[in-house]
């Protein structure tokens, strides 16, 4: 991988890489992904009726679901593909009441189904996913460095219940893997494994195990080159459903055998 000065020239080093806000030039390209500035000072549109609206941007006519971020230089404007491609199915599971988000009284108390989204970034998908289902239990997993940003986002979007966990405390020490176990509804990652720094499989394996059983997973962070390989390896641990494609970024989502 490109070290974090370097200009990114693959799909995987393009999601890790940094804006420079300061002189308005972005560290990285992408050929199917305009990495425009205009993301940063205009609404940035998911679908027909959900923007995201970076600090200093106000919310458009017409918006029905909207989320305020602050300006940083993590991952999530809600611009990329692969955000955008994710969303739409978070967005049909909620409003068609998928069987996967049925809550499992057993295991949680309050009733409501647990999603959480490894890698999280700014905390945009989660974010969304509170405004479309405020009684949500969400868990936006991030970096240690990436934490405050996800609060502050929390607050300026006047949401008062979003978990907020660091890496180590998901899946990178076995202490946790009992905390854990069967206890999400839907596990999401934009990024893959790739920031987590464990592997492919490994990552399957804990999401296969942190997942109830009539849970599902969303799973992008590759490029089209490796669909192949990636859908055979998603098989070994989850019956895909689904696969989506749009504007060449790749998403698998899947289920439990």
């Amino acid at each position: 991988m490109l070290g974090r000065n370097s200009r990114a020239t693959t799909f995987i080093d393009c999601i890790s890489g940094h804006w420079n806000y300061l002189d308005g030039q972005a560290d990285f390209m992408s050929k199917d992904h305009d990495w425009s500035i205009n993301e940063l000072f205009a609404p940035v549109w998911l679908d027909d009726e959900t923007c995201v609206c970076n600090e200093g941007v106000n919310k458009p006519f017409g918006a029905k679901v909207s989320v305020k971020l602050k300006r940083s230089r993590s991952f999530g404007t809600g611009g990329h593909p692969i955000t955008q491609n994710i969303y739409s199915e978070l967005k049909r599971m909620i409003k068609e009441d998928d069987p996967c988000l049925t809550p499992d009284k057993e295991r949680n108390l309050f009733g409501v189904p647990r999603i959480g989204e490894v890698d999280a970034g700014s905390g945009v998908l989660m974010l969304l996913a509170k405004k479309l289902w405020p009684q949500l239990h969400a868990v936006a997993v991030v970096d240690e460095c990436e934490m405050r940003l996800v609060e502050q986002n929390k607050k300026k979007n006047k949401i008062r219940e979003l978990e907020i966990m660091p890496f180590w405390q998901f899946g990178q020490d076995d202490q946790y893997l009992t905390l854990h176990e069967k206890a999400f509804n839907l596990i999401i990652t934009q990024r893959g494994q790739d920031n987590w720094n464990i592997g492919f499989d490994a990552t399957l394996s804990y999401f296969h195990q942190c997942l109830m059983p009539s849970g599902k997973v969303i799973y992008g962070g590759f490029p089209m080159s490796e669909l192949p390989i990636a859908k055979h390896g998603f098989g070994e641990f989850f019956r895909l459903t689904k696969v989506i494609t749009h504007r060449n970024y790749p998403v698998l989502i899947g289920e439990h055998y």
